[in-house]
């Protein structure tokens, strides 16, 4: 709420000025479901230079589009001129833009009814086609013809199918039809779009829905990546009931990922897009995985630590719960033990031991060679996984004992 006054004031300051202003979209919608707010959005009357003469300080981050940033007390704002759009030839981007001084007409480029409604700086509430209504109808519905919509922008069905696995909604029975007749033109969008989507369904509280929804919608042929692996042909209900499981985004993808074969997995993870960072946690997951299968054991959890990380582990620990491979009493005590053995783990790297190898240098009284690299690795691993104690004499007594009469 904090948010919405600092943004009011800016309404005012427009108003003041002799201007219309107005918070829009999904801030109007998720202001009325009571759910939290993020970007506030404002639209006004004001040209961008108009907005830009009122608040000298404004950054231009989108002049072209009429959007101007505006930071109040710390706190971003778009403030976007009211425009309409010409047509769409690229399925993305209308061949040009016009100003406008209606309201109305600002609205009505917008999706979904949802997002279309508008709120002046006393709470009015401007809804000219019905989106509270939706709200209370728990419907995503097109704003004017749906096929238009979707073809001036088809990542718009992946966005129907969002909101209603964010907001828990049904697709309208005539915004669904909209999706079926044109849903192949998913195959234009780019990669990183359809991504960003796919990451806001599995972060949403009923990801299962989003998911079924692009099988029952015969999205999945469309989408690059998913299509040319064997998830084309996953159930989509014992899928969603794994997702369910857990709350986490990176564990929903490897729930996702788990289904594939090796290569796919790392097909998918290109062709879609992921960054190399999340590319790199999820394949480390997967390698925690491969080393807990059979049944999890201390020294297991002491290798997944060193080889990897605490969190992949963790992470890994979940997956095995969520596959029924452990029940969940067996998740608490080794959830516990991973970190009881990550605070004991003393010993991560060879050079965490306590002599180094100018010390076998030294002690074997002998020229070096690939001995030393060879003699330090067996008491890491011996220090890590067995029973020998990281002290220097100990270590040089056990050295002696592997190396024999070379001393």
């Amino acid at each position: 709420m904090e948010k919405i006054e600092v943004g009011r004031k800016i309404l005012k300051q427009l108003n003041t000025n002799s201007y219309q202003a107005y918070f829009v979209g999904g801030m109007v919608r998720d202001l009325l479901l009571g759910r939290e707010i993020h970007d506030i959005d404002i639209a006004t009357n004001a040209l961008p230079e108009e907005v830009m003469q009122i608040f000298p300080k404004s950054i231009p981050t989108g002049l072209k589009h009429g959007t101007v940033t505006i930071v109040e007390e710390g706190v971003p704002f778009e403030v976007t001129t009211f425009r309409k759009e010409g047509q769409y030839l690229d399925y993305r981007h209308p061949s040009h833009l016009e100003f406008v001084s209606s309201l109305v007409e600002d609205l009505k480029r917008r999706d979904f009814t949802i997002n279309a409604m508008a709120m002046d700086v006393n709470g009015l509430l401007i809804d000219p086609f019905q989106g509270q209504a939706a709200l209370k109808s728990k419907l995503v519905i097109s704003v004017g013809k749906p096929k238009d919509r979707f073809l001036e922008d088809p990542l718009r069905i992946m966005r129907a199918i969002r909101f209603a696995s964010q907001l828990q909604f049904q697709i309208e029975e005539e915004t669904k039809q909209g999706i079926l007749e044109v849903g192949s033109y998913l195959q234009y969008i780019a990669m990183e779009r359809i991504k960003s989507e796919m990451d806001k369904i599995m972060a949403s509280e009923n990801p299962g829905y989003g998911i079924s929804g692009l099988f029952e919608l015969g999205l999945i042929q469309y989408i690059r990546g998913l299509k040319d692996t064997r998830f084309i042909s996953l159930y989509p209900k014992e899928l969603s009931e794994l997702l369910s499981k857990t709350s986490d985004v990176l564990l929903r993808w490897v729930i996702i990922f788990y289904f594939l074969k090796e290569e796919e997995r790392l097909f998918l993870l290109s062709e879609m897009k992921f960054s190399k960072k999340e590319q790199v946690k999820i394949n480390k997951i997967f390698s925690a995985l491969t080393m807990m299968q059979g049944g999890i054991q201390l020294i297991q959890l002491k290798r997944c630590l060193v080889e990897l990380d605490f969190q992949s582990c963790s992470k890994a620990i979940e997956m095995t719960w969520m596959l029924g491979q452990i029940s969940e009493e067996e998740r608490l005590y080794w959830q516990q033990k991973l970190l009881y053995t990550d605070q004991d783990l003393k010993v991560r790297k060879i050079k965490d031991l306590a002599i180094t190898g100018n010390d076998l240098l030294q002690f074997f009284n002998r020229p070096g060679g690939p001995w030393v690299r060879e003699l330090l690795e067996e008491l890491f691993e011996q220090v890590v996984y067995g029973q020998l104690l990281n002290d220097p004499k100990i270590l040089l007594k056990k050295s002696l004992e592997l190396k024999g009469d070379q001393k």
